[in-house]
């Protein structure tokens, strides 16, 4: 009844994703937030959700949740990110849902950073799980967008849904680290 009336009162339907997932309903609300998409998002998704940060409407935690204290979308795309290195802030991070097979992560970013200042981890866990499938330290950035890879596999059992998760990583020195994260995605490798 809730994801009926939703459908026509776009407004709630972060809400009604959102109890969803609260309630630990996660399958209701992975499709609950796919009904809401529109028809060409739907068919058009990519792992993860607004891989670009072009600010696709839709529910989170299934799209992109931006600290907005150390980042912010760019208009032209691209998430716009400032860390001043200090502590381990979480800076955007999104649940995901990937089937048991062995995956490849391509993180596109530029941006500065200074030798022992802040930097940036990206990270995948599955939900239920404290050890992560996937880290990638990034401690180097050049002033064009340049590919960062790692491969990871999700295992067969308990883990139908995963946090993939931007951090600041404190530095030696605090300096302010600065990026812009293109686009992030993630494909099955080739067999």
């Amino acid at each position: 009844l809730m994801i009926s009336l939703a459908r026509d009162y776009p407004a709630s339907q972060e809400a009604v994703v959102r109890s969803l997932v609260a309630d630990g309903e996660l399958d209701r609300a992975y499709a609950a937030f796919l009904e809401f998409l529109g028809d060409g998002d739907r068919t058009t998704r990519s792992v993860p959700f607004d891989s670009r940060f072009k600010q696709v409407a839709g529910a989170q935690p299934f799209n992109w949740r931006i600290n907005r204290s150390f980042a912010n979308i760019e208009q032209r795309g691209g998430l716009a990110v400032s860390f001043f290195g200090q502590g381990r802030p979480l800076i955007a991070e999104q649940i995901i849902k990937l089937s048991p097979d062995t995956y490849a992560a391509s993180f596109v970013m530029e941006g500065n950073l200074y030798r022992g200042g802040g930097s940036f981890e990206w990270s995948l866990q599955c939900l239920d799980a404290r050890e992560p499938l996937m880290t990638l330290s990034v401690e180097e950035l050049t002033s064009v967008p340049e590919a960062q890879v790692t491969t990871f596999t999700v295992p067969t059992e308990n883990c139908a849904y995963q946090r993939l998760r931007l951090s600041g990583v404190a530095g030696e020195f605090p300096r302010t680290a600065r990026a812009v994260v293109n686009e992030v995605t993630v494909r099955p490798v080739a067999p």
